[in-house]
């Protein structure tokens, strides 16, 4: 999937400074996106829908089952699987969204 190459290195410093995976946050947002728990900026994603500028190949894995029912979602409300995420990293990386990572309880 490519993405904005602006954005990308924006959002991957960020997670950088605070050690978080860049796999799971993805998966995290993917997760609480096709729940409507994150809303996103209406104007970037207008203007990432209409932006035309560099980008860069985004190389990471998440869950397979996240993925899919992700992009599956992404479709049938006819968005570019790429903007939702562009606009995630653009605004997580602008200090927007504050991640809740808890590890499970041991039983």
């Amino acid at each position: 999937m490519e993405v904005n190459k602006y954005a990308f290195r924006k959002f991957r410093d960020s997670l950088a400074k605070y050690g978080y995976p860049m796999n799971v946050m993805l998966e995290i947002f993917m997760r609480q996106y096709v729940l409507g728990k994150i809303l996103l900026d209406e104007e970037n994603v207008l203007f990432f829908r209409e932006y035309v500028g560099e980008k860069e190949l985004l190389r990471t894995t998440v869950n397979r089952e996240v993925r899919d029912r992700y992009f599956t979602f992404c479709r049938e409300n006819g968005m570019a699987t790429r903007i939702p995420i562009i606009v995630f990293m653009q605004e997580y990386s602008e200090g927007k969204f504050v991640p809740e990572l808890r590890k499970v309880a041991e039983n």
